[in-house]
């Protein structure tokens, strides 16, 4: 696939939020700032909230610029620490290799976005809307499926209509 990307290209709306993942095991984290800030026109977040700073310092960064950014927050490490130690599951340490990862998709200007902050960049995968994403997930979702090795370890979450997000 990126050398498909490279060899071809590939159109990607300037409006896609990105970043690299360069922390390890954070891929969850990373799914859902995928996940937010390619909705902060669809939800609104309280600007004086973590996520309402954080996206509007990052808002104009590359995506290596914002995975440095994350790297150095602080506060965003505080918090990843006070719920893990609150929770009563084993967390794997830094080193564990981990045999899981998150990718999202989203609806952007048309296109369907595949983030993975493995990669060096967003992939399209076509045309979508808002009401036919999922959908038109499917496909995408099935080619993950079938290039898993044999593994059923999945699982979907959704931002949908309903409320604002993180007041």
């Amino acid at each position: 696939e990126a050398a498909e990307i490279q060899a071809t290209g590939q159109d990607v709306s300037e409006n896609v939020w990105y970043t690299r993942q360069t922390i390890g095991n954070a891929c969850g984290t990373i799914g859902v700032l995928h996940a937010v800030g390619n909705n902060l026109n669809e939800h609104s977040i309280d600007p004086d909230s973590w996520f309402g700073k954080f996206f509007q310092a990052t808002r104009s960064m590359t995506p290596e610029q914002r995975a440095s950014h994350l790297e150095t927050d602080d506060s965003l490490e505080a918090a990843h620490s006070s719920a893990v130690s609150s929770g009563t599951t084993e967390c794997p340490t830094v080193d564990d290799e981990v045999n899981l990862h998150f990718v999202t998709l989203v609806h952007v200007d048309g296109g369907l976005y595949e983030l993975d902050g493995r990669k060096n960049t967003a992939v399209r995968h076509g045309d979508t809307t808002a009401e036919s994403l999922l959908q038109d997930s499917v496909p995408v979702i099935k080619k993950f499926i079938e290039t898993s090795e044999g593994s059923v370890s999945f699982n979907a979450i959704a931002l949908a209509p309903g409320g604002s997000m993180f007041d």
